[in-house]
């Protein structure tokens, strides 16, 4: 019958009218029994961009921590987040074909003019080394996340949101459509409660609180990355692309190493 009256899933132009409304719905829909095809959400956050924590003292000391919160709270195993892939969020980003993703990697790349002029903002002292922001404890997104927070009254804090800023400016300029978010709350996650589980083992303040001052050392960090969401088992996520923030030894003060 589609055939005859001439529709196809090509069409440039809707069909004018209800009864041709029923007409391409019938004709788009699946035979009897047979299986949809799944819905494509072109909101759907699929990237994002994020800094990657470059200490290796600092992967031991988180490591450790939770380890140690495991030991007290056995539930915490089935919601961890590997100490692996510990990294700072700026911007989440839908990106649901080839062609955002390529306007996404230009614009990374178009903000290395902004990124060094506020890179040579930064007071003399921070400019030797990669940037650094201590971890200052614990707090959580009740009753789903508990994670790491920092030091917002250090310099590097303000950098930052300086650099989310770049890229998203960046991002906009290109097209390119960024989810919507909250305020802006750089944090690293420890553990993290699918929302589609079951809540009976909510992650309250309670089940921290014994570390919520716990000193986890610097996060220092050395590039801007494109990311891919959905990182495999013990890995980090799949880097798309990336801009340096300068050059630095790739180790850091104390003997740290690059990872």
């Amino acid at each position: 019958r589609c055939a005859r009256q001439g529709y196809s899933a090509s069409l440039s132009s809707p069909v004018r009218g209800t009864a041709g409304m029923a007409e391409s719905a019938e004709c788009s829909a699946p035979a009897k029994g047979a299986k949809r095809a799944p819905r494509q959400s072109t909101d759907r956050p699929t990237h994002f961009i994020g800094l990657k924590l470059k200490s290796e003292a600092a992967h031991k000391a988180v490591a450790e921590l939770q380890a140690a919160m495991i030991a007290k709270h056995s539930f915490l195993e089935r919601v961890i987040e590997s100490h692996v892939k510990l990294h700072i969020t700026l911007l989440v980003l839908p990106l649901g074909n080839e062609a955002l993703i390529r306007k996404a990697k230009e614009a990374v790349q178009n903000c290395k003019s902004d990124v060094e002029r506020v890179m040579a903002q930064l007071p003399a002292d921070l400019q030797h080394a990669a940037p650094r922001l201590p971890m200052a404890g614990l707090d959580g997104f009740h009753p789903r996340v508990i994670y790491i927070d920092f030091d917002k009254e250090h310099t590097s804090y303000k950098l930052l949101s300086d650099l989310k800023d770049i890229v998203l400016s960046q991002l906009i300029s290109a097209g390119v459509p960024v989810s919507s978010t909250k305020k802006f709350h750089p944090h690293c996650t420890l553990f993290k409660e699918n929302r589609f589980r079951s809540r009976s083992s909510e992650l309250k303040r309670a089940v921290y609180e014994e570390w919520a001052d716990e000193s986890l050392g610097e996060f220092w960090f050395d590039e801007i990355q494109l990311l891919e969401m959905g990182a495999p088992a013990g890995k980090f996520y799949k880097s798309l692309d990336s801009l340096a923030l300068g050059s630095w030894p790739l180790s850091g003060d104390g003997g740290e190493g690059d990872v």
